[in-house]
């Protein structure tokens, strides 16, 4: 660190002592240090009055409180320099928790992609990987830990659901018990899958609302071996202002996949939940507007105002 940001490099308070050209002359011959040189207007025969001794010390108090804030002092100057290095080691801990976060402490997404699946259909034996997520931010080992910004889903250790850039998953109907969501399914006939989407705003300042949130979700009707399927989380003012992540269906044989109507329900710890979705607009452009009591696009900051998602889709087949 520069000792000398925000300052004058030749400030006398750098440096350990002010030159004195005739003292080293003097030292250095081993002799007794002469008298310390002093400016010359100090040896000036000029005597000034009392009331100029005045005038000039108000002059030089009005100049001073124009040159530094009110209450500056040394040690003021000390202290902040002081505090902007312990900032500085602050910021270092907090770069080293990014990094430790991206590497992730649990069952991960795969590899970041810049773009979410499209068109997301294949049949040349080739399957897509789910848990695809994106894009790059900052991640946190903790949910009291990030920062108080409106953000979603970023703490990598959330007791509840693990790795929260795994938001969208999928598992078997079938399935009653607590767990079994994964990242990828094979899916097979006459059965009926249950995808969640996990949304919760990390922010820990409680005026972070995220506005005009919206959730989208990309279910191609293509048909394949292979589909991807894309789940996207956007507002106004979060940051990112979208992200993403993937969930996968394989088959041995062509399958395509189709919303099983009115299974779109939120829960979440408002009064009145879960709450149905009357139409299909999650499954659009545009996407579903998504709040805590009301359909009005305001996210809350904090895990009590945390949603979950569900709708149901159905595997189609060609006839045996």
């Amino acid at each position: 660190m520069n000792d000398h940001v925000g300052r004058d490099k030749n400030n006398p308070l750098d440096q350990a002592k002010p030159p004195d050209s005739d003292a080293s002359a003097h030292e250095s011959a081993g002799a007794a240090p002469g008298p310390r040189r002093v400016r010359n207007w100090l040896r000036s025969p000029y005597q000034p009055s009392t009331w100029q001794i005045i005038a000039l010390a108000c002059i030089g108090g009005f100049f001073s409180n124009l040159v530094f804030p009110s209450g500056f002092t040394v040690a003021n100057w000390i202290h902040e320099d002081a505090a902007s290095a312990e900032q500085a080691e602050q910021l270092k801990e907090v770069a080293k928790e990014i990094r430790e976060g991206f590497r992730g402490l649990n069952p991960s997404p795969t590899t970041r992609t810049e773009t979410a699946s499209q068109d997301a259909c294949r049949d040349d034996g080739e399957m897509y990987d789910g848990g695809s997520w994106g894009p790059s931010r900052p991640l946190f080992r903790t949910i009291d830990a990030p920062p108080t910004y409106a953000h979603f889903n970023s703490v990598i250790t959330n007791p509840a659901t693990g790795d929260e850039r795994n938001f969208y998953v999928v598992r078997d109907a079938a399935i009653t018990q607590d767990g079994g969501w994964q990242d990828s399914v094979t899916v097979e006939r006459g059965h009926t899958y249950v995808m969640r989407i996990y949304i919760v705003n990390n922010s820990t300042d409680d005026s972070a609302l995220a506005t005009g949130t919206r959730l989208t979700v990309s279910l191609p009707t293509c048909t394949g071996t292979s589909i991807g399927s894309s789940a996207y989380i956007s507002a106004f003012d979060s940051f990112p202002g979208e992200l993403w992540n993937d969930v996968a269906f394989t088959s041995d044989e062509p399958f395509n996949l189709a919303y099983r109507p009115a299974t779109a329900e939120i829960y979440n710890n408002a009064q009145g939940s879960p709450f149905a979705l009357t139409t299909t607009d999650f499954l659009e452009a545009e996407g579903q507007l998504i709040g805590f009591d009301d359909f009005d696009g305001v996210v809350r900051p904090g895990y009590a105002y945390a949603n979950y998602f569900y709708f149901e889709v159905v595997p189609q087949f060609a006839p045996e």
